[in-house]
């Protein structure tokens, strides 16, 4: 299962020093660090919360037990459960939603990552899409990074760091969709 954030404790949404990478690929998607994730299937994606993952990791340390009386070896659902637990395409649509109410995005934008969000259900046109619109223009910015700290290197001048730090981010994050992609598929058990 993926960790995501805090439930309740010790706040709602507390996700810790470092995000979760479902906090991450969110921040991806609001930051235009990345353009399209295939979330093509609506079926359960196991997203538990940190503090549920502690509790239940705290009581089989100290000994507890299932209802069979057996030792508590996982915790997951079955498929008699899996309507109670969100899928990546609801994640996804539901947090358009909320960039768009925000304005964090203008809704053109959100409305062509919709589409996008639609088209990247066929396993093919993901695969083209991320990388024309997610990984090349990635790698393009590094590029461009890399040559502009020669070519200031040459008058003995330096890039920003932060500027260079943020590049070389989005970069390594860039493939994140195409690793998310086993994920969203149903052939592929959790």
């Amino acid at each position: 299962s993926i960790v995501g954030p805090a439930w309740a404790f010790p706040y709602v949404g507390w996700a810790g020093d470092k995000p979760s990478t479902i906090v991450g690929a969110g921040t991806l998607l609001a930051r235009r660090g990345v353009r399209v994730f295939r979330d093509g299937f609506d079926h359960p994606c196991p997203v538990v919360p940190v503090d549920i993952v502690a509790d239940v990791t705290v009581r089989a340390l100290c000994g507890a037990y299932n209802n069979d009386r057996g030792q508590i070896l996982h915790a997951c659902l079955d498929a008699s459960e899996a309507d109670r637990m969100p899928s990546f395409k609801f994640f996804t649509r539901h947090f358009y939603q909320l960039l768009a109410l925000k304005g964090t995005l203008p809704l053109f934008e959100l409305g062509f990552m919709t589409k996008l969000l639609r088209w990247c259900n066929n396993a093919t046109v993901f695969c083209y899409a991320h990388a024309v619109l997610n990984v090349l223009p990635m790698q393009i910015l590094d590029l461009v990074r890399m040559c502009l700290g020669r070519i200031l290197s040459i008058f003995g001048k330096r890039l920003s760091k932060q500027f260079s730090t943020t590049v070389r981010i989005l970069a390594s994050c860039s493939t994140l969709p195409m690793q998310y992609h086993p994920f969203s598929s149903p052939s592929t058990p959790w």
